[in-house]
């Protein structure tokens, strides 16, 4: 089920589910099959992301309990329209 961003700022840029519509799935998934694995793909780094943005990104990943998580950063591609505010993000690792 994708749903690269939960702050709204961000998935508007970036067209899926908003969080709360993903809430309601997870929470009509779980309702109906009580030992079904969530697992997300995470993308952090986008164009115009804030701190505040990537904490509710955190807080959504606890909300949710997922079982796991492939998480990556964002980068530039000349056919996305985010890239237009791209600015370089340090990665640290």
């Amino acid at each position: 089920m994708p749903a690269k961003w939960f702050r709204q700022s961000v998935a508007s840029d970036a067209p899926m589910y908003n969080r709360k519509q993903f809430a309601s799935l997870v929470e009509a998934f779980r309702a109906k099959y009580s030992d079904f694995n969530f697992t997300i793909d995470i993308i952090v780094g986008f164009p115009g992301e804030t701190d505040e943005d990537f904490k509710e990104t955190l807080d959504a990943v606890r909300e949710f309990r997922f079982s796991h998580i492939h998480t990556l950063y964002n980068s530039p591609r000349e056919t996305h329209s985010g890239d237009r505010r791209w600015r370089k993000i340090k990665v640290c690792w």
